[in-house]
């Protein structure tokens, strides 16, 4: 990564580049790949012969085929980022500065992430992975839970039994969202210090023994269920919720030394604004998240959070969480003063 040139702009901000600087097989790769999250503008009259880029709200990296890299950096300073990331994730618990007290971008941030992961499947398979019961349907030379005798064929004697019994498994749903998020990670090449990739590559190997790679989303971290023999798998899978998060699509997967990732800040905005709010909010308040309220049959609305009193179940006030350009360095500066 640091052999790469980056051109640095600041989120919703325009950078004219000087025409040397970008080649033209650069710009028509920014059109194709990055289109969503960056606007270009050609050199021409207007922009005084000069590149114009323009970010979108997403800050991160995105790098390019011919060397060069564009780096969209957060308008506030990069320490109340992370504070925002640790508490959107839920990932305060986890110590992420620990020992790592020198991070100060966005890609070092990312890796120490995926390296405190990688760390605690390690741990994890040494004391054993979690297992869960699935049901399995196979022919047996033996009965083995159920016996069933339906399917037998009528016609035919044999010495098989078709079987349906529950088995104890670490292949769950539970272990391959980490595996497929480890293995996202090498594949994606952010991490670049050889011990975090040693460990990353450690851990992957533990988990594919036993564990099947199938693809996964980081909305399918949310809304699972946890109780005393999995519960550190909540923040496991906090964590791979914001790696998997931080992807960007890429055709050419694997091709370049450092993968695209970006944040998009609205989002966090309010993701840091919710999980704010769950924890300072007194005990009598509950708060809904992104409700959504249907009008006359036809409207619908989601509400980004809504107030409600416990006991009575009531709703007190709604908030709305826009991330307003002009006032966000003020106001998360001032939650993070308080």
């Amino acid at each position: 990564m640091k052999q790469r040139m980056w051109i640095e702009l600041v989120e919703h901000g325009t950078v004219d580049v000087p025409r040397s600087r970008l080649s033209e097989e650069a710009g028509e790769e920014i059109c194709q790949k990055y289109a969503r999250w960056l606007d270009l503008e050609f050199p021409s009259l207007k922009t005084k012969n000069h590149w114009r880029l323009k970010a979108k709200g997403w800050i991160g990296f995105l790098p390019l085929q011919s060397g060069v890299g564009i780096n969209i950096r957060p308008q506030f300073p990069q320490g109340h980022l992370f504070q925002m990331l640790e508490v959107a994730y839920r990932l305060k618990s986890v110590c992420l500065f620990e020992g790592d007290a020198t991070i100060d971008s966005l890609d070092g941030f990312c890796e120490r992430v995926a390296h405190l992961l990688a760390l605690a499947v390690l741990r994890r398979h040494k004391q054993g992975l979690h297992k869960e019961y699935v049901i399995k349907e196979e022919t047996l030379p033996y009965i083995r839970g159920r016996w069933e005798i339906d399917a037998m064929p009528s016609h035919q004697h044999s010495l098989t039994f078709p079987c349906s019994y529950e088995d104890l498994v670490v292949d769950n749903e539970e272990n391959r969202i980490i595996l497929w998020t480890l293995y996202r990670v090498l594949r994606r090449g952010y991490c670049i210090r050889s011990h975090v990739v040693a460990t990353i590559r450690k851990a992957v190997q533990a988990l594919a023994d036993s564990v099947s790679l199938q693809a996964h989303s980081a909305d399918d971290c949310l809304h699972r269920r946890y109780h005393r023999l999995n519960r550190d798998y909540a923040w496991y899978h906090a964590l791979c919720r914001f790696l998997l998060d931080m992807e960007v699509p890429s055709q050419d997967l694997g091709q370049n030394a450092f993968a695209p990732f970006l944040i998009y800040m609205p989002r966090l905005y309010e993701m840091f604004v919710a999980e704010w709010m769950k924890s300072h909010l007194p005990e009598r308040f509950l708060l809904a998240v992104q409700e959504k309220l249907t009008i006359a049959k036809k409207r619908n609305f989601t509400m980004d959070l809504v107030i409600y009193d416990r006991e009575t179940n009531k709703p007190l006030g709604l908030v709305d969480t826009k991330y307003k350009r002009k006032r966000r360095f003020s106001c998360i500066q001032e939650r993070f003063n308080r």
